[in-house]
């Protein structure tokens, strides 16, 4: 109770603005801690207040949690102030479903290395060759596909250069896949199969020598 009237305290002056309308009608979203900036935020993090609101701050006021869970802040959100639309960046709906905070990875690949039919909401391995080194390795496993355009791209990459943006969860794979990508990448479908079961990593020490270029 007492969180809550240090809560009502902060907001009253938006409260204050519009008394003359009688008791407040509409609860608004109201953090009870602070966020940090990149954070997600968590449906603990808010309680819903009763108040009145000038129009102009109400439009982008939230009313409700739904949508919110794996929403990010965009800029250090204080305890006690209104949610407001603007400072939120949303989590990413697929399927129907809120994935959580993501980072979007967007990178060239070769059309005829990626599945034709390539859709949002499908998982991903990215296999990476780098033919000076005779080296193929796993840049990425199980990542989500955002989009994938194949499409003529703007100067962004050549006309055998589709666009794969990935959702990817952990910034350590984003690094990995952005060194990797200058090799050459396939695209592996792991999900719609009838066995998703995927074999174990590649690792470097594994023998990629093209038959007949040993005596080479």
């Amino acid at each position: 109770m007492g969180a809550l009237l240090v809560t009502v305290a902060m907001v009253g002056v938006f409260v204050l603005s519009k008394t003359d309308e009688g008791p407040p009608a509409t609860e608004y979203l109201v953090l009870r801690s602070g966020v940090d900036a990149g954070d997600q935020i968590d449906l603990t993090d808010v309680s819903l207040v009763a108040m009145n609101l000038p129009d102009e701050v109400a439009a982008t006021a939230l009313r409700s949690t739904d949508g919110l869970e794996g929403a990010t802040a965009l800029a250090y959100l204080r305890d006690g102030s209104l949610l407001d639309i603007r400072d939120l960046r949303g989590a990413a709906i697929v399927q129907g479903a809120a994935i959580g905070a993501i980072h979007e990875l967007t990178l060239p690949v070769p059309t005829d290395r990626a599945p034709a039919d390539l859709r949002r909401g499908d998982r991903v391995t990215m296999l990476a060759y780098s033919a000076s080194a005779r080296d193929l390795r796993t840049a990425v496993e199980d990542a989500l596909v955002l989009t994938y355009d194949s499409g003529p791209s703007d100067g962004f990459s050549n006309s055998n250069e589709g666009r794969l943006t990935l959702a990817l969860d952990n910034a350590d794979d984003v690094v990995a896949l952005t060194l990797l990508s200058y090799d050459s990448l396939t695209v592996v479908l792991t999900s719609r199969s009838v066995d998703d079961a995927y074999p174990a990593r590649l690792d470097r020490d594994i023998d990629t020598t093209i038959p007949g270029e040993a005596a080479a």
